[in-house]
């Protein structure tokens, strides 16, 4: 199984159990905030994990679940299945290569105005 069948399957089952739409779901969605989940929504949803997955439940007791990111995490650690997605370091990157981009497209345009 790879990190990207994890994230599909995580989604489905959360979509499935919350009434979402599963295209709603996203890495950075927030299980209270954004979904509305309770306790014993976490339970459900854990439980069914644990069936499909063949994951103990006992791996997401006392656990910090509070983003889909976070139960992915777990899940992947348990599967041991590599994640080729950092989230924040790629949120970084993105944002350095954005401000490069502005910061080149202002230098040819003061060259282009000073001549």
């Amino acid at each position: 199984m790879t990190e990207q069948e994890v994230i599909n399957t995580v989604c489905t089952v959360i979509a499935k159990k919350l009434y979402k739409q599963p295209n709603d779901i996203k890495l950075d969605t927030m299980f209270t905030h954004d979904l509305g989940a309770d306790s014993l929504d976490m339970l459900v949803i854990a439980t069914e994990l644990s069936n499909i997955l063949k994951i103990p439940i006992n791996e997401f007791e006392d656990k910090e679940i509070n983003s889909i990111d976070d139960l992915v995490a777990l899940i992947c650690n348990y599967l041991k299945i590599s994640r080729s997605t950092n989230k924040g370091s790629t949120n970084i990157i993105g944002l350095i290569t954005i401000i490069g981009q502005k910061r080149r497209n202002f230098q040819k345009f003061t060259k282009r105005r000073s001549k």
